[in-house]
C-alpha cells in the first residue's frame, strides 16, 4: 500500500503541484483583494474624513473672519469663540458661533449652528436680558441655554 501511494506521487506529482499552486494562487488573491481591499478601502476613507474635516476647517474660518468684519466688534459686543467640526454623519460643516450685544438697556445673545456650505440654520437661540426695572426678558428658538448645549453636543459629537 505504501509503495502505491508513492507511484501515486511519483505519476501524479505535475498534477499536485498544479493544484497545489492553484490553492495557494486562490488564497493569496482572497487575502489581496478580500483582506487588503477592506484596509485600503478604510484607510481611503479616513484620508477622505480628514480631508473634509481640514476643507471644513478652512472654510468655517474664512466664514468666521468675513461675519467678524460685518459686526460691530468693541469691548462689549461681537462674536466670541466659534467652533467648527465637519459632521460624517450628517456630512455638513458646522459652524457655531454666539453674538453678545450690551447696550445700557441689556444684553442680546444670539447662539446658533449652522451649516458652512449651505448657510442652513441647524440649532438657533435668542436671548434677551432687560438691566431695566421692568424686567423684560424673553428668548426664541430653543427653550433653555443647556437645552441648546445638549443638541449641540450631539451635533458636534456624531
Amino acid at each position: 500500500m505504501e509503495e502505491k501511494n508513492k507511484n501515486f506521487i511519483k505519476d501524479n506529482w505535475f498534477k499536485l503541484f498544479v493544484i497545489f499552486s492553484i490553492l495557494l494562487i486562490g488564497i493569496s488573491l482572497f487575502y489581496n483583494l478580500v483582506i487588503l481591499g477592506n484596509k485600503r478601502e478604510a484607510h481611503l476613507r479616513e484620508e477622505s474624513e480628514l480631508k473634509k474635516q481640514q476643507d471644513c476647517q478652512r472654510v468655517a474660518n474664512e466664514l468666521y473672519n468675513d461675519w467678524k468684519k460685518t459686526l460691530k466688534d468693541d469691548a462689549d459686543s461681537g462674536p466670541s469663540n466659534p467652533e467648527f467640526y465637519y459632521n460624517p454623519v450628517l456630512k455638513k460643516c458646522l459652524f457655531y458661533g454666539v453674538y453678545i450685544n450690551k447696550e445700557d438697556s441689556g444684553v442680546f445673545y444670539e447662539s446658533f449652528i449652522k451649516d458652512v456650505y449651505t448657510n442652513e440654520s441647524i440649532l438657533k437661540r435668542f436671548e434677551y436680558d432687560d438691566f431695566t426695572d421692568d424686567g423684560k426678558n424673553f428668548h426664541m428658538g430653543i427653550e433653555t441655554t443647556e437645552e441648546f448645549n445638549i443638541k449641540k453636543k450631539e451635533l458636534f459629537n456624531q
